[in-house]
C-alpha cells in the first residue's frame, strides 16, 4: 500500500465514468468503467492515460425456492432492540462498579 501511494501521489482523476445497465428480465448486467489520468506532476503535466473497463455478467437460474424461515427460528426487530439496551445497560453498570 505504501508504494502504491508513494507511486500514485502525482496523479488525479480528471474524468471518472460508471454505467451499469441491469435487465431484470435476462438477468443479465453490462459495466463499463472509463476516464482520464492525469499527472499533476508538474515536470510531466502532458502526461494522461485514458482508459475504459467493460465487463458483461449473467446469474445462473436457481432451482432452489426461496423459503420464509418459520418464526420460531426468527428474531423481531423489537427483540433485537431489547436485546442491544439490554447489553448495553449490564456494560454501563459492570463498568461503574
Amino acid at each position: 500500500m505504501k508504494d502504491f501511494t508513494k507511486e500514485t501521489k502525482n496523479v488525479k482523476f480528471k474524468t471518472l465514468t460508471v454505467d451499469t445497465t441491469i435487465n431484470g428480465k435476462t438477468k443479465q448486467s453490462n459495466a463499463t468503467v472509463s476516464g482520464v489520468l492525469v499527472s499533476t506532476d508538474k515536470s510531466s503535466s502532458n502526461d494522461s492515460l485514458d482508459f475504459k473497463f467493460s465487463s458483461q455478467s449473467k446469474a445462473s437460474k436457481s432451482s432452489a425456492a426461496i423459503v420464509e424461515p418459520d418464526t420460531s427460528k426468527t428474531t423481531t426487530i423489537e427483540e433485537l432492540l431489547q436485546n442491544m439496551f439490554s447489553s448495553y445497560s449490564t456494560d454501563a453498570s459492570t463498568s461503574t462498579n
